[in-house]
């Protein structure tokens, strides 16, 4: 399990295995993640799209893949932001 991070204030599309080297996107860390995988969306991620987006996660229902809003103070996060 992997936690891949999300936030678009970063001005940078890195890896997504750190804060600072966050995903921009939505659909940069779904690309990324595997199954089992956690993505942490920052509670400062804003994210605009202007055609409707598919995704495909390649999770399972036994060995999902989670998306959750997180704060993103630490890593892998200890509070989560629910929205």
């Amino acid at each position: 399990m992997a936690y891949i991070y999300v936030r678009s204030t970063n001005g940078t599309d890195g890896d997504g295995l750190t804060w600072a080297t966050a995903r921009t996107t939505l659909m940069a860390a779904v690309g990324q993640a595997l199954a089992g995988d956690v993505i942490c969306v920052s509670q400062s991620h804003n994210e605009t799209t202007a055609v409707v987006q598919t995704y495909n996660f390649a999770g399972t229902p036994t060995n999902p893949v989670l998306v959750i809003s997180c704060q993103d103070s630490t890593e892998p996060p200890t509070t989560y932001a629910p929205r």
